[in-house]
């Protein structure tokens, strides 16, 4: 992606104005510049082309995750989040993972919120367009031992298992999706959807953090932000746009309308989805580092909870036993057996971001529900009980205090009386529902089709949108939702003139 050299910067003119270059920014951007409008994109993080990408896991943090790793969402139990800062967003983190989330979601949430136009039918043809943008697809070739451990786990238990599509062109396997993909292979942002924006005339400038938008009445004038040149210099530039979108994701669009002056349910509603992870340990060699994530997940109880495989590198085996050292650190010679598996509770907890006054920082805090504790403790026991059938002779879960179990009595009783909530570590890279859209604005923070509500034209197209919890994972979500806002957008202002001035 190309990058604007800071002394070519000045006050700036366009006619969008795209805040944010994730799967919602880089997806609205495309769709208007392929529409014919004069787009103009503003990234916070730095650009890492696929020949540039970290060669560590710590080196992939500073230059590509938000505030170098993960922060924690607070609540009753603190749950570790992690988000990209780069071009490309969280995209270029994931493992870019394509899932449509169970219709009858989709059906109750029209209806709880009175969405226009929100049915499965409506966002069928706008997730078929997502996938083509970034080749959504199953992948070829041998899997290896951490895939076909999952699979076997489900199958022999007659669960329901199911092959994962992912966003990907010729993969090779080099198991660096959490870092960045070195081959350009994985179809985040930066290898799809962004180029395409490019080859359309859309403009990026990256290293610019967006610090305000400037509102007056009814209308958004443009935003200020901060461009950082690679010496370290720094420039305050305005941005004048006849229309923004904001498409920051689901804590950074909150607290940027907050710190703007937005206040009508901006950042209500949040929720996530909350993760416990294991290690199992087989007599086999897994070697779990040589070959892809797992591209199987056990659905059969969604959208209660899913099971599905985690990046198994030494980096993150290392994170997983730093949680509890002492008890922890004889089991790393044991990596090349080891493999990490997760449950995923669907989130019916509810939580909020706010802002902090003198930081730019977001606040957030999510309250684990009942029917969550639930969801984990079951989906945590089934998890348990597939992989010890599946050959695994001990099983550490993300618990601190809490030794590894050597079988299925062992695990029962270890957590007969529920699991201890307090030293539970629960993680989520899936956050969403932080601006809710419908009819109602009682119950929203902007309409069916993400316009804020009380402002002519300022939008909302990434996680944000997203209503609840969608049980899967949300790119293809955010996807889907940031096409619909824009095409909505360009057959609105294709009704209309309008002669508002740009400035």
């Amino acid at each position: 992606m190309p990058d604007y050299i800071l002394e070519e910067i000045k006050d700036l003119n366009c006619e969008v104005l795209v805040i944010g270059s994730g799967a919602g920014g880089a997806t609205v951007g495309y769709e208007l510049s392929k529409a014919g409008y004069d787009v103009l994109m503003l990234e916070e993080g730095q650009s890492v082309p696929a020949e540039k990408v970290p060669y560590t896991l710590s080196e992939s943090f500073l230059k590509m995750w938000r505030y170098g790793g993960m922060t924690l969402a607070k609540g009753n139990t603190p749950v570790a989040y992690a988000e990209g800062c780069c071009v490309g967003g969280s995209t270029e983190i994931n493992s870019a993972i394509f899932q449509r989330p169970p219709e009858e979601l989709i059906s109750k949430w029209a209806e709880i919120y009175s969405i226009n136009d929100f049915s499965p039918s409506h966002l069928s043809p706008l997730y078929d367009q997502a996938a083509s943008l970034v080749n959504a697809s199953r992948t070829t070739g041998q899997l290896g031992a951490h895939s076909e451990i999952l699979r076997r786990a489900g199958e022999l238990r007659n669960w329901e298992v199911k092959p994962l599509d992912r966003g990907h062109k010729n993969c090779v396997g080099t198991n660096h999706c959490s870092i960045g993909c070195p081959t350009g292979a994985k179809q985040s942002m930066s290898n799809s959807v962004l180029r395409k924006f490019i080859e359309h005339g859309g403009r990026l400038i990256s290293n610019c953090r967006v610090e305000k938008v400037i509102r007056s009445e009814m209308l958004v004038r443009g935003a200020r932000a901060q461009v950082t040149s690679v010496e370290g210099q720094n420039q305050i530039i305005t941005v004048y746009a006849k229309h923004i979108f904001v498409c920051g994701g689901a804590t950074q669009t909150p607290i940027l309308l907050l710190k703007s002056g937005f206040n009508h349910g901006i950042g209500k509603g949040f929720r996530l989805h909350p993760t416990m992870r294991v290690i199992a340990e087989f007599d086999e060699t897994i070697d779990a580092q040589k070959s892809r994530l797992p591209l199987y997940a056990i659905t059969e109880f969604s959208p209660d909870y899913r099971i599905g495989g985690s990046v198994s590198s030494l980096p993150t085996y290392g994170m997983f036993l730093a949680e509890d050292w002492g008890a922890r650190s004889h089991m790393l010679p044991s990596f090349a057996n080891m493999t990490m598996y997760y449950v995923m509770a669907r989130g019916t907890g509810l939580g909020n971001v706010a802002k902090i006054p003198f930081s730019k920082h977001a606040a957030v805090k999510y309250q684990l529900s009942l029917e969550d504790w639930n969801n984990i403790e079951v989906g945590l026991q089934n998890l348990a009980i597939s992989l010890f059938e599946s050959g695994a002779r001990k099983i550490q879960p993300s618990i601190n205090g809490m030794k590894a179990w050597h079988s299925i009595d062992e695990m029962i009783t270890a957590i007969s009386y529920g699991l201890p909530r307090k030293k539970c570590n629960l993680m989520t890279i899936h956050m969403f529902s932080s601006i809710r859209i419908g009819e109602n604005p009682k119950l929203s923070a902007a309409n069916s089709f993400g316009k804020i509500w009380g402002m002519k034209n300022l939008y909302v197209a990434d996680a944000s949108l997203i209503p609840e919890s969608p049980a899967v994972n949300p790119q293809a979500s955010v996807m889907a939702l940031a096409l619909r806002v824009a095409k909505n957008f360009v057959q609105k202002e294709k009704s209309k003139h309008s002669d508002e001035p740009f400035n």
